[in-house]
């Protein structure tokens, strides 16, 4: 028995404990069916490269041999590179989310950048960090928008393509095995100087609207993310479910780390009409409250991909504003 061999028997013996352990039998059947007609094309254009150039016919068993070694040989490599990949993101270098000081000499703005849904780790961390700040008579600017009516959340919804309410980050977050970004947690602390400064549903759809933006299609039912990801949670084996979110967190890990892939799922990808308005006219509300703000300690949650644009309008006020400082805190390790 050749060395081919006996790799491609080790091979499709880890490749059907594999399938055993995430409970995919079903899959074991199509995987047969798949590797059946790949053999048959591989085959025939096999037996045709060795009768035209070798003039030299090769067995049966010698075709079926070569094609399960380099498919072997190939799929192992894929996920060989794949699981480098994936644990390079997750575990060596894991997103880090920034926590940027900013002075003009008058102010200090300390910038906390925020995502959704994190561990419960990071979110201590913030918390002790307000606490710090509020016992240095910072006061508090946070991200939360504001109570809206019916009708504009249902136009939103159909915009955005999603039905969008209170629960869907806490719906997502069972996907990470993570937990929502809860803004209660940050208010109250040492005292009540905490200040709202989002706009409501009801100013985005306005502001949409006033800005006579073309939109592209709206879908008539926006997808439901709470039935669709209960009907992933009841369907997927609790092995099925580790290997979702350990690529989940992949996802998220590299969409943090890089900002180009956050500017083209947001200008390219999805819905660049209503972006616009949640991302631009937010980051112009952030920047006016600080300038506007008779406070000049100012401790403020948000969004990761407002920072850049609120540190240019602040730059365009005043020239003097300036990044002092950065401290890094990890939002999953």
């Amino acid at each position: 028995m050749s060395k081919k061999t006996i790799l491609g028997i080790i091979f499709y013996m880890i490749f059907f404990i594999f399938m055993y352990y995430f409970e995919w039998f079903s899959w074991v059947i199509s995987v047969i069916l798949l590797l059946s007609i790949y053999f048959f094309i591989f085959s025939v254009i096999y037996f045709a490269f060795s009768k035209l150039f070798t003039k030299k016919l090769v067995s049966f068993k010698e075709i079926f041999i070569r094609f399960m070694y380099r498919f072997a040989l190939f799929f192992s490599l894929t996920i060989i590179f794949l699981w480098m990949f994936f644990y390079y993101q997750n575990k060596i270098n894991p997103a880090k989310l920034p926590e940027y000081t900013l002075s003009n000499w008058k102010k200090t703005v300390v910038f906390q950048t925020m995502a959704h849904i994190w561990s419960d780790d990071f979110y201590n961390k913030i918390i002790q960090n307000i606490s710090k700040r509020k016992k240095d008579w910072f006061v508090l600017f946070f991200e939360w928008v504001k109570p809206w009516n019916e009708e504009n959340m249902n136009k939103f919804n159909l915009i955005l393509w999603v039905n969008f309410d209170k629960s869907t980050y806490t719906n997502l977050s069972k996907l990470y095995w993570l937990r929502a970004q809860d803004n209660e947690e940050f208010l109250w602390i040492i005292n009540n100087r905490d200040f709202n400064i989002d706009i409501s549903i009801d100013e985005i759809i306005e502001k949409y609207t006033s800005k006579n933006i073309e939109s592209s299609k709206q879908l008539k039912i926006p997808i439901d993310i709470e039935k669709g990801v209960d009907e992933i949670v009841n369907n997927l084996s609790d092995n099925e479910m580790k290997l979702l979110v350990y690529i989940n967190r992949w996802i998220m890990n590299f969409i943090i780390k890089n900002d180009f892939v956050q500017d083209f799922a947001t200008e390219k990808l999805w819905k660049t009409d209503i972006f616009e308005v949640i991302l631009n006219d937010r980051n112009n509300v952030v920047s006016d409250n600080v300038i506007k703000s008779d406070y000049d300690k100012i401790y403020v949650l948000y969004w990761l991909m407002h920072f850049r644009w609120v540190l240019e309008n602040l730059q365009k006020n005043d020239k003097s504003w300036k990044i002092a400082s950065i401290d890094y805190y990890y939002p999953i390790k």
